[in-house]
């Protein structure tokens, strides 16, 4: 500790700038990460089908989710029961996460 208090008083220029930086990461911080409220909850339907979405070797895995509602494109691997309660949740941020009833996680959509 007492190494920390020598450097700080023999670089105050060094100390500042570091400080600084640190708020600004801060601010971004709770300006983008904190503020992303949930907006609205729709239902979705009930799943019908899941397929694979195909995509080029360097893109991220994709999954298209039917329900009775709609087609929609997600992103990541999903596997669900046929019949399984749907919700499209939507963030301040306006991205959208379908939901599957019992799952903890919530694939973010890409497309519908």
């Amino acid at each position: 500790m007492h190494g920390l208090i020598n450097f700080i008083s023999h670089h105050p220029r060094l100390t500042l700038a570091f400080c600084s930086t640190i708020a600004l990461c801060g601010l971004i911080f709770l300006l983008t990460g904190c503020n992303n409220e949930l907006v609205s909850t729709k239902c979705a339907g009930e799943i019908i089908r899941i397929s694979p979405v195909s995509t080029s070797w360097n893109e991220q895995i994709k999954t298209g989710i039917e329900t009775t509602k709609g087609t929609f494109i997600v992103v990541g691997s999903v596997s669900a029961m046929k019949g399984a309660k749907v919700t499209i949740q939507t963030y301040s941020s306006r991205q959208t996460f379908l939901c599957i009833e019992g799952r903890p996680r919530c694939p973010r959509v890409i497309g519908f």
